[in-house]
C-alpha cells in the first residue's frame, strides 16, 4: 500500500511552500483524521484577540472557530474585551426583595434568572415571601357572576 504522502497531488496547498510575504494560515489538510493542525498567527491577527469578542476576532481573521481564537488569546494571557459578566449598581441591588425578580430584570435589563441568582447570592427573600404583590399591569379580571339558584323541578 502506497503513503498517503505519494498519493497526494503535487498542488495539494498540504505540501506547498508558501511565500513569505503571504504566511500560512492552515499547515496540514481539511478533514485531517484526527491529525493536529498547526496556525502561524500574523501580528495583526494577535492584534485583534482582546480588542473585541473571540467570535468577531475569529470572523474577522476568517477560516477559524471561535473556540480557536478563545485559545489563542488565553494562551497569550490576553484578556477577554468585555467581562463575562455587568456590575450590580448600588440602586439595582436596592431593587431586589423590594420587587419582583421579573419587574427588578425588566428595570434593569437583565434576565430574571441573573436577577433571582443575584438575590439568592445576597440571601435577600423574593418579594413573593415578603408578601408584596406583583405589580398589575393589565386590567383586573372580571368577577364571575353567581347564577340564580334554580328552581327544583316539579316542586311550586
Amino acid at each position: 500500500m502506497k503513503s498517503s504522502a505519494s498519493r497526494r497531488r503535487p498542488n495539494d496547498p498540504a505540501i506547498q511552500t508558501h511565500d513569505l510575504a503571504d504566511p500560512p494560515r492552515l499547515i496540514g489538510r481539511i478533514g485531517n483524521r484526527g491529525r493536529t493542525l498547526t496556525r502561524t498567527w500574523t501580528p495583526q491577527e494577535i492584534a485583534l484577540l482582546g480588542a473585541m469578542s473571540d467570535a468577531l476576532a475569529a470572523r474577522k481573521i476568517g477560516g477559524i472557530s471561535f473556540a480557536t481564537a478563545q485559545k489563542k488569546r488565553r494562551e497569550l494571557g490576553i484578556p477577554p474585551a468585555a467581562p463575562a459578566h455587568r456590575s450590580w449598581p448600588p440602586e439595582h441591588i436596592a431593587m431586589l426583595g423590594a420587587l419582583p425578580d421579573s419587574e427588578v430584570a425588566r428595570l434593569t435589563g437583565r434576565s430574571t434568572r441573573a436577577v433571582n441568582q443575584k438575590r439568592n447570592q445576597l440571601g435577600i427573600p423574593s418579594a413573593q415571601r415578603k408578601g408584596i404583590q406583583r405589580v398589575q399591569r393589565h386590567s383586573a379580571p372580571k368577577q364571575q357572576e353567581t347564577p340564580p339558584p334554580m328552581k327544583k323541578a316539579g316542586i311550586s
